[in-house]
């Protein structure tokens, strides 16, 4: 079976692309399990941030300087810059996802395993020995691997049908959480 998209990632696909990879540990564990919105959570990330600086800049110039206030600040910091990184993380990743463009895709399915190509960019390759199971999202579905070193291959939603077909009559017994 070959799927063949000529597809242009939106703004809305690139973000859940990007939740899925950040959560690709956590779901890989647990299927069924919701990702988590690393978007949100880099926005409560800023509000903690922007308190903290006020909270601890408060204490520095008010003059209370003992070994708590200044062991708080260090920790702060600490986590500031811990947040700071993956925040910038983050956006790079939705970034790349973005700036892809149009991508032509072409996916070949058989009983050996997936051939995933993204044409004129980049080609692979994954027995289906090594794919745990396949999960739909709101804007694509997705084949994950049995451990995180593997690639995560997404189509359109539109595809799941054919997708479904296809295991069915090649008798590849994986499970599918919609």
């Amino acid at each position: 079976m070959v799927i063949e998209e000529y597809r242009e990632i939106t703004k809305e696909e690139a973000k859940e692309w990007t939740c899925v990879l950040f959560n690709a540990a956590r779901l890989i564990k647990n299927p069924t399990k919701k990702p988590s919105n690393v978007f949100s959570f880099c926005v409560k990330a800023t509000i903690f941030i922007a308190v903290a600086i006020l909270f601890f800049g408060f204490f520095l110039l008010s003059g209370d300087r003992d070994v708590y206030t200044l062991t708080g600040a260090i920790v702060t910091c600490v986590s500031v810059l811990f947040l700071i990184i993956f925040a910038v993380r983050v956006n790079q990743v939705y970034q790349t996802f973005l700036k892809r463009g149009k991508e032509h895709v072409i996916m070949t399915l058989d009983e050996k395993g997936i051939d995933y190509e993204v044409v004129d960019n980049q080609r692979f390759q994954t027995a289906w020995s090594n794919v745990s199971f396949i999960r739909v999202f709101q804007q694509a579905i997705y084949i994950f691997p049995k451990d995180v070193t593997g690639v995560i291959y997404g189509v359109k939603k539109g595809r799941l049908e054919e997708l479904k077909t296809f295991l069915k009559e090649s008798q590849i017994d994986l499970q599918i959480f919609e």
